[in-house]
């Protein structure tokens, strides 16, 4: 039951991060819509701790996110009074001090921005990562490119037979092997984990029979490989996909539609013996 409320609270966050203020009221009304749409109860007393953990922790995350920036451009604010006043009285001790300050900024905000936008397991991207970089407030891409929905082929009969370990042994096994090929393949690219085993690539270039031509060839090396884990289990894993161009102005939910029909007519002749890209 924790993954499906994690799905819900991914999705209703996805659908409200680009708000200026997230009122609460907004929150739980969008919550709600979403846990209708998963067929999940939430006056049932069993699932009300576990929904309340869920939410209060992506709040937590929020807000601390926008706390500790506020206080960083606090402090920002100071560092520039002081570099002024080291320049003019050419202070060097304090220059380098200020300096020291704003590396250190950097940092913290790098943390933080990887705590909001990064998936706990993988450590790939995230939902809110992709609305946050690649969408305007209108959910319309910023720019140009290409998108590859990629699922992960019987998935869900994985975590029965094996388990939920080695369900997620297989989902890092995926993320590490796309992130290796994908760097071999191509030089500008985004990976993130959608929702489950689903990801999605983005790829600048938009000649969709260069990047058909470089998922076919992960695919089959993948299929090549063997996933041991630790408990000795050993799995030959593999991926369908689907993939669209996009325009700066198109919308995201209009793509992500299209380019999911086409991930299910490639998993229709996968499941067939056969690959179509």
């Amino acid at each position: 039951m924790k993954k499906k409320l994690k799905k819900i609270t991914d999705s209703t966050i996805q659908q409200l991060l680009n708000n200026e203020i997230i009122l609460p009221s907004l929150y739980f009304t969008t919550f709600d819509e979403n846990a209708k749409k998963e067929t999940v109860n939430l006056e049932e007393e069993s699932f009300e701790k576990e929904i309340e953990g869920v939410v209060v922790e992506e709040f937590k995350k929020i807000e601390l996110y926008m706390k500790r920036t506020i206080q960083n451009i606090e402090l920002l604010s100071a560092a520039a009074d002081d570099a002024k006043d080291a320049i003019k009285n050419k202070d060097e001790k304090k220059l380098s001090q200020v300096d020291e300050l704003v590396n250190g900024m950097k940092e913290e905000i790098k943390k933080l921005q990887g705590q909001l936008y990064k998936d706990s397991l993988t450590k790939l991207y995230n939902r809110k990562w992709i609305s946050y970089n690649f969408l305007n407030k209108e959910g319309q891409f910023k720019n140009s490119g290409t998108m590859v929905l990629i699922d992960i082929k019987d998935f869900g009969k994985i975590n029965s037979k094996y388990g939920e370990i080695i369900g997620d042994s297989v989902l890092l096994y995926l993320s590490n092997f796309l992130l290796k090929k994908l760097k071999e393949d191509t030089g500008s690219f985004e990976l993130a984990r959608y929702a489950g085993d689903q990801f999605l690539l983005f790829v600048k270039e938009q000649d969709e029979k260069e990047v058909n031509s470089f998922m076919n060839n992960i695919r089959i090396a993948l299929s090549n490989s063997t996933l041991k884990s630790k408990s000795g289990q050993t799995l030959k894993i593999i991926f369908c996909f689907g993939l669209s161009s996009f325009e700066k102005g198109d919308k995201f939910l209009k793509k992500l539609e299209i380019t999911d029909d086409l991930l299910k007519e490639d998993k229709f002749q996968v499941k067939n013996g056969k690959f179509i890209h």
